[in-house]
């Protein structure tokens, strides 16, 4: 969960001059850069930030985890805070009270949760190894990594509701296969059903799923406005007997008259277009169930429930091999424009999906289609249409039969189609910022390069947000931006009650990063509520102050912004190997490690290891390091009189509440700064 976090927030968090910034202690500021700052030559990085009446804070860089991005969708409404007033802090308080009842709320909702018991279901290997070698891509790491952690979710008798995040097109539906692999071929069978928010998603699955069990004794039915009704009962009746195994359907799963045998896994793929009272009804169909929720930009309310814990996250972050970003134009809808783009995507052989936000706007779009390309063979689909005639359309442009698809949103979830390599978005503003990249995603699935035109009405004025949402489409063109859609749409849209339905709540007074951050303590202090005594983690940040330069030189890294992400990267190691990989990629891009980046680093190690033992400031001498405690009060009084009676460490009582530790003098710098990370792990 950690490490989501992590990717969550480094997308979320990048700092540009003038945004908002919360400070801890210190409350909203303006983010005005990094600041070198010099003292008998020792140099450092400082955070720069402004507050109201133009003072200036200057926070070391050791202490980053303090600032965090401060997003609002009404910044006109935003308005700094005096440093040295007490709004802040009452502001800061009140919400941390409406986080201890959330914490309450969400260990109250885990321990309901693990008192459930749900059927245990494992691989049988031969089956599943089979099963796995039809898949006929080669998996990515992270596909491996997130498909073992479902997989060991479903052995386990707590039933799970996790989360599967992944860009367009990167591999969530075959964990889901593999998840129904295991739930049908496996050592105790249970039925799948696999809920979808299209009749278009049906058929698509239905065929998929059909191809991946073909070899094997499963029975797969669908149950959607596709069916005949005689179709529909029939089905009905299979799954309540239990003589199918899998059954595939958009919302009509959730009528009262489907019965199961024995459900034991639910799939919900495209979870965002599901509301709170659908996913309701979705786990009563068996309290017990197994819950596997697909997503490439979840709403607010889930991401925030799957980062605060009460859903497991999984994310698959690295994109198929050989895929190629989609080169992305946002621009004034043009005849002309349109007439290239696709002629362009004709000639190389390819297809050609135009999508327009309502089915009035398509007659007009044929018409401009027979006024400049009446060559090409063209086609319309939306929602409205018999269910053959759409099994007949999209069938008639996926064999090739039409180059060109005029269509609504009907095709945003999950439609892979060969060969599509060319978008063109009409009136865009009238979609949503996770509608737009839902639908963008529906090109470049192969290893061609793709096109989308994301375009808007040349004489239409776009509302503000409307004008937010074409600017996060055209500045994220990289693959696997999804934590970036869903933090963007958080800002634009708003957070929403981690408990409630409403997408307002307390997390836009402190901001979304700072809120998990209070989260996560509260829930830990609730757990050990029962030791009063030791202070709460988050109440101080250590000062260290020792004698080396410690900071990032401008020299290895020009750009800010690449400064800023590695520092949060550093601050943020929790264990060696991570440490590893930081120094690998700065290796690999910038070259050799600088002296000053490794002192950083022992800094950023001593500051952990200070606050783990309540030490308030380390000040370095040149005979030794001085210890204060938070509050003055010691963690351990007997350890540290055990240890000063040891004699081993040169540790002795340097007035009240204080320690000092002596350099000895035959010590180098780095075996007394070793000593003290040393001593300070016993003071822990």
């Amino acid at each position: 969960m950690a490490k989501v976090q992590k990717l969550f927030f480094q997308s979320a968090s990048q700092y540009e001059e003038g945004d908002y910034v919360i400070h801890r202690d210190c409350g909203i500021g303006k983010f005005l850069g990094l600041k070198k700052i010099s003292i008998q030559n020792i140099h450092k990085e400082f955070i720069a930030l402004e507050y109201l009446n133009a003072d200036k804070l200057y926070v070391p860089i050791e202490h980053i985890e303090l600032i965090s991005k401060y997003s609002s969708n009404s910044h006109k409404h935003i308005e700094l805070d005096k440093l040295g007033s007490k709004s802040w802090g009452a502001r800061r308080q009140k919400v941390k009270q409406k986080i201890k009842e959330a914490a309450k709320e969400l260990i109250k909702l885990a321990a309901l949760r693990m008192g459930k018991k749900a059927p245990i279901l494992e691989k049988c290997d031969v089956t599943y190894e089979k099963f796995c070698r039809e898949f006929p891509f080669l998996e990515t790491k992270d596909q491996l990594n997130v498909i073992e952690e479902v997989i060991n979710d479903l052995k386990s008798t707590k039933p799970t509701d996790r989360l599967v995040c992944g860009d367009v097109g990167f591999g969530k539906t075959e964990v889901a296969l593999r998840a129904a692999c295991v739930a049908v071929l496996g050592k105790n069978k249970v039925q799948v059903a696999v809920i979808v928010p299209s009749t278009l998603l049906v058929m698509q699955h239905e065929k998929l799923f059909r191809e991946r069990f073909f070899e094997f004794p499963v029975n797969i039915c669908t149950i959607s406005r596709l069916n005949s009704k005689q179709e529909s009962e029939h089905f009905k009746d299979l799954c309540r007997l239990g003589k199918v195994d899998i059954v595939i359907g958009t919302h009509a799963l959730l009528a009262k008259d489907v019965k199961f045998n024995n459900l034991g896994l639910l799939i919900i793929d495209e979870e965002q277009h599901f509301g709170v009272f659908q996913k309701e009804k979705l786990k009563n169909l068996n309290s017990n169930v197994h819950i596997v929720s697909l997503s490439a930009t979840p709403i607010p309310r889930t991401l925030h429930l799957s980062l605060s814990g009460v859903k497991d996250l999984s994310v698959i972050a690295s994109p198929p091999l050989k895929r190629k970003p989609i080169t992305t134009y946002i621009l004034p809808f043009d005849e002309t424009t349109l007439k290239e783009a696709i002629v362009q995507e004709i000639k190389r052989d390819g297809k050609v999906i135009i999508v327009t936000p309502r089915i009035r706007h398509i007659p007009e779009l044929e018409k401009l289609m027979d006024k400049n390309l009446p060559e090409i063979k063209r086609i319309s689909l939306h929602g409205s249409l018999p269910p053959d005639v759409i099994k007949s359309h999209i069938s008639s442009f996926k064999q090739g039969t039409y180059k060109v698809l005029i269509c609504t949103q009907i095709v945003e979830s999950g439609l892979d189609i060969e060969g599509a390599n060319t978008i063109i978005i009409d009136r865009a503003n009238m979609f949503g910022l996770a509608q737009l990249y839902q639908i963008r995603g529906r090109v470049g699935r192969g290893d061609k390069q793709a096109y989308a035109y994301i375009t808007y009405q040349p004489k239409v004025k776009l509302t503000k947000s409307a004008s937010a949402r074409l600017d996060v489409m055209r500045s994220l063109e990289s693959l696997g931006s999804g934590f970036d859609i869903a933090a963007a749409d958080m800002d634009i849209r708003g957070y929403g009650n981690l408990l409630g339905e409403e997408q307002t709540g307390h997390i836009r007074d402190v901001g979304m990063e700072l809120y998990q951050k209070m989260l996560a303590q509260e829930i830990q202090d609730a757990k050990n509520s029962e030791d009063t005594a030791i202070p709460s983690h988050e109440d101080f940040m250590p000062n260290v102050n020792l004698k080396v330069s410690a900071l990032i030189p401008e020299n290895y890294i020009d750009n800010h912004q690449t400064r800023l992400n590695f520092y949060k990267k550093f601050a943020e190691i929790h264990e060696g190997e991570e440490l590893e990989e930081i120094y690998r990629e700065l290796v690999e891009n910038f070259g050799p490690i600088p002296q000053e980046v490794e002192n950083l680093v022992l800094v950023m190690q001593i500051t952990e290891l200070a606050k783990n033992a309540y030490v308030e400031k380390v000040d370095e001498t040149q005979i030794g390091f001085y210890l204060k405690f938070h509050q003055n009060k010691p963690k351990n009084v007997e350890k540290i009189i055990t240890i000063i009676k040891d004699g081993k460490h040169k540790l002795n009582f340097a007035g009240e509440h204080k320690l000092f530790l002596e350099r000895t003098a035959c010590s180098t710098d780095e075996s007394s700064y070793m000593m003290l990370k040393h001593v300070l792990q016993l003071l822990s």
